[in-house]
C-alpha cells in the first residue's frame, strides 16, 4: 500500500482508492491495520527546541495541500485571562507579516489557512513584558495550539549573572558602557546597543560579558560571522563564562555545524559538569543530528545533575524515546511531565500523542492503569 495526497487519501497498490480510512491530525490509516503492525510506526511526534522556548510539531506523513490553524490563549503566569489590549502578530521567519489581531474576551485568538513552515509569534499587550515564540508548523497535524503566559514588567526577578574574573577586572566606565548597552538591548536598539558593548570592550578589552552581549546582538543584526568571533573572544579571556559556550552552540546548531557544536557544548562541560544546561542542550542537538540513543543519554544525564530540571527536559527525553520506539518509556515521561506542569507550553501537543498511544495499543492497559493511578495519588 503506498499513502498519496489528493489531498489526503489512500490508495491501495493497484491505484484504487480506499474509503474505509481513518484520520489522526493528517495521518491516515486504513482501519485493517493491527496493533502490531501500527506499533511499529511512529507517526505522531511532539519535537522540543527551546533556548528561546521553540515548539514543533510533526508527523512522519502529511498531505502537501494541508492548510494548518494556529490556535492559542493568553493569560497571565497565574492563568488569569487579560481583558482587553493584548496584541498577537505572527510571521513568517524571513519577516514577512502573515496577520495581526486582538485576543477575544477569554483570551483566545486563531490564525487559519497557514502553510506548513516556520512562524514567529508574537504577543504584546501594556505593562507585561513582550512574548515571542518560533513555532514550527508541521506535518502531521493541521491544528497546533499554543498557551502564552505574559509577564508584568514590574515582577520580573532579574537574576544577578555569577561574578566572573573579567567582570571584576572590567573598568568603571566599561561597566556603565555595559549597562546601557543592556538597556538598549532590552529596548531592542540594536544599533545603540551595539556602540555602546563595543566601547565596553574597546576600554576593557577582556571584559567578557560584553563580548557575550556584543554576539547576542549581532545574532539578532544576522551578523553571525562576528557573532562566532566575539563568543569566541568571550570564551578566550574568560573560561568561566559559561553563557559564551552556550551561545556559539546554539549558532553553530543554527546553522547546521554539528561536530562543531557538539565540541563547544563538551568544552563547556568540561569546565562546569554540574551546569544541567549543558546536558540538555547536548541532547537537542543529538536529537537534530538523528543521534536518539545519544539524546537519551544527554537528557537523563541532565536530570541526574539536577532533579528540579524544567519540565522542558522531560518533554526532551519523551520525544527521545518515542524516536527510539520506546513506547512505554515515552509514555512514563510525558505522563510525569502532565503531573508536573498540566498546563505547560507543550501539555497540548502531550495530550494528543498520550491519546493515541492509548487508543491504539502502543502502551500496554497496565501501564496506562499504573500511571492514571499515580496521576490520582498526586491530587
Amino acid at each position: 500500500m503506498r499513502l498519496v495526497c489528493e489531498p489526503c487519501r489512500v490508495y491501495d497498490t493497484a491505484g484504487k482508492p480506499i474509503d474505509n480510512n481513518h484520520e489522526v491530525g493528517a495521518i491516515m490509516y486504513p482501519s485493517s491495520w493491527t496493533s502490531p503492525t501500527l506499533k511499529g510506526f511512529l507517526f505522531v511526534l511532539f519535537v522540543v527546541f527551546m533556548s528561546t522556548s521553540t515548539l514543533l510539531i510533526v508527523g512522519e506523513i502529511a498531505c502537501a495541500q494541508t492548510l494548518l490553524t494556529l490556535r492559542g490563549r493568553v493569560t497571565t503566569q497565574d492563568g488569569v485571562v487579560i481583558p482587553t489590549g493584548v496584541t498577537v502578530s505572527l510571521e513568517t521567519d524571513e519577516g514577512m507579516a502573515v496577520g495581526q489581531q486582538t485576543t477575544d474576551t477569554n483570551g483566545q485568538f486563531s490564525f487559519e489557512g497557514l502553510r506548513v513552515m516556520n512562524y514567529k509569534l508574537t504577543v504584546t499587550c501594556k505593562g507585561f513584558e513582550a512574548y515571542t515564540q518560533d513555532i514550527q508548523l508541521g506535518f502531521g497535524a493541521n491544528l497546533d495550539n499554543v498557551n502564552v503566559f505574559l509577564n508584568p514588567l514590574n515582577v520580573r526577578k532579574v537574576l544577578k549573572p555569577a561574578p566572573l574574573l573579567s567582570d571584576e577586572s572590567a573598568s568603571r566606565k566599561a561597566v556603565r558602557y555595559f549597562e546601557k548597552g543592556e538597556r538598549s538591548f532590552q529596548k531592542k536598539k540594536l544599533s545603540d546597543a551595539q556602540q555602546y558593548f563595543e566601547k565596553a570592550v574597546t576600554d576593557s578589552p577582556c571584559y567578557a560579558r560584553a563580548w557575550g552581549e556584543l554576539a547576542l546582538v549581532n545574532i539578532e543584526q544576522k551578523l553571525s560571522k562576528a557573532a562566532e568571533g566575539h563568543f569566541r573572544k568571550a570564551m578566550d579571556c574568560d573560561g568561566q563564562f559559561l553563557d559564551a559556550y552556550s551561545g556559539l552552540a546554539q549558532l553553530y546548531k543554527d546553522e547546521m555545524r554539528y561536530s562543531e557544536a557538539e565540541s563547544v557544548l563538551q568544552l563547556g562541560i568540561q569546565r562546569s559538569p554540574e551546569t544541567w544546561q549543558f546536558y540538555d542542550r547536548l541532547g537537542l542537538l543529538h536529537y537534530a543530528m538523528k543521534e536518539y540513543k545519544k539524546s537519551e543519554d544527554d537528557f537523563l544525564q541532565a536530570l541526574r545533575t539536577n532533579p528540579a530540571s524544567p519540565p522542558d527536559v522531560i518533554a526532551h527525553l519523551a520525544n527521545a524515546y518515542l524516536k527510539e520506539a520506546r513506547y512505554d518509556m515515552a509514555y512514563i515521561q510525558m505522563m510525569r511531565y502532565m503531573r508536573e506542569t498540566p498546563h505547560g507550553r507543550f501539555a497540548p501537543s502531550i495530550k494528543r500523542v498520550v491519546t493515541v498511544m492509548e487508543t491504539h495499543g502502543l502502551v500496554s492497559p497496565k501501564l496506562i492503569a499504573k500511571e492514571a493511578h499515580r496521576g490520582a495519588a498526586t491530587h
